[in-house]
């Protein structure tokens, strides 16, 4: 075999070991979870429920129009993240099945979970930004 074969080889063995060592990790997590959840997904669960009430709150007693669309669209992005989220929960009796099942989806839609969230973040700041102006 050539240099760059063997190299390329090489880099495809890393790539498997990493991604089989985090669906272990990731199913090890669930399944020991009282929740069905990882410890990180439970967490933007908290963090996405905290925004849709506090965007309701804004958007029902807002004074400002302009805040109106931002908590809204905070809201929606927060519904949206649950959504995901919500398909990556071990629902009834956990097996080491669903769980390496849930793990599985977990690897495979971290980017779309972290794009949400992203999103929000941004959305979340721009709200934050127009609240701090509202009170100079």
């Amino acid at each position: 075999m050539d240099a760059f074969t063997v190299i390329g080889l090489a880099g495809n063995i890393v790539q498997f070991v990493d991604f089989s060592w985090k669906l272990i990790v990731g199913c090890r997590a669930i399944y020991k979870s009282s929740e069905g959840a990882s410890a990180e997904n439970l967490a933007l669960n908290v963090i996405a429920n905290d925004i849709v009430k506090l965007s309701s709150a804004i958007s029902t007693s807002s004074h400002d129009k302009q805040l109106d669309p931002l908590a809204k669209e905070c809201m929606n992005i927060s519904k949206e993240l649950l959504n995901a989220l919500g398909k990556l929960t071990a629902k009834g009796q956990r097996t080491v099945w669903t769980s390496f099942q849930i793990a599985l989806k977990e690897v495979w839609k971290k980017g779309k979970i972290e794009d949400i969230y992203s999103r929000l973040v941004k959305v979340q700041a721009q709200l934050v930004v127009h609240i701090q102006f509202l009170m100079l």
